[in-house]
């Protein structure tokens, strides 16, 4: 398989190095502004659901304020490593499912439902499916935290990197960058207006804000908080110059309810 495709084989076979290709968004927050939601969401006999956990990066946090805490995932191999690292929590409890089905994960409906850089990949229909699953898993008072790639940021970043050759006395600081930004062609400018950015030649779907308000309106959803998660720009670039300081990168934190 190619980079094309962000299946189950895709994640399947990124399991053993997932740390070194995958941001910990949690872990990675410069101010800390996900765990203060979470915070907010907490209780002691609340549930939460962590949806398309991964290696179970949000499982801790999660277990600290909350009664209980389902992680699912679609990748047995991630799973296997979440069950390693955090199998110590008493409170939760890790399950193989297919979001992609659209149906509730089975059990009772949880408090919170959070699901962390999951609606990425560029099948529209695919993502659809999966946020109707997220949304139906959720009991009728629930709240969703959704964190979703920014597609501002992704500019921004791209719009620092011409910056960067400039200063470096490029003759075409545009061109240079496109080799590891945009590549300037047909498809990749039809991409972009989809929303869609190649991440190490993967097609990773990305939101402005209001692209992102408009998706969760049309899924019976009220924005209550949108918030930008800010990342060091190590999350961008292998050696980021000195001078590349604030506003730094980030990614789209949402957090929602039926209306």
């Amino acid at each position: 398989m190619g980079l094309e495709r962000m299946d189950r084989r895709y994640w399947d076979r990124l399991a053993p190095q997932y740390d070194e290709e995958i941001l910990s968004s949690f872990d990675a927050d410069l101010s800390g502004i996900i765990a203060r939601r979470l915070d907010e969401l907490a209780g002691p006999r609340k549930t939460a659901l962590d949806f398309g956990c991964g290696v179970g990066k949000y499982l801790p946090p999660l277990a600290a304020r909350f009664q209980r805490v389902l992680g699912v995932d679609h990748s047995e191999p991630l799973l296997a490593v979440a069950r390693r690292d955090h199998g110590d929590l008493a409170n939760v409890t890790l399950r193989t499912w297919d979001a992609g089905t659209g149906r509730a994960v089975p059990g009772p409906r949880r408090d919170v439902v959070v699901c962390a850089n999951v609606l990425i990949m560029a099948d529209a229909g695919l993502r659809d499916a999966i946020l109707r699953s997220a949304i139906r898993s959720l009991a009728p008072k629930g709240r969703l935290l959704l964190v979703v790639p920014s597609l501002e940021s992704a500019l921004w970043a791209h719009r620092l990197l011409v910056h960067w050759y400039e200063r470096e006395g490029s003759n075409d600081p545009e061109s240079e960058a496109a080799e590891d930004g945009f590549p300037p062609s047909a498809r990749t400018c039809r991409e972009l207006l989809r929303g869609i950015v190649r991440i190490d030649g993967v097609p990773t779907r990305h939101y402005l804000a209001e692209d992102l308000r408009l998706l969760l309106h049309r899924s019976g959803l009220e924005v209550l908080h949108l918030d930008r998660v800010f990342y060091d720009w190590h999350s961008e670039f292998e050696r980021p110059p000195r001078w590349m300081r604030d506003p730094f990168p980030w990614d789209w934190l949402a957090v929602a309810h039926r209306r």
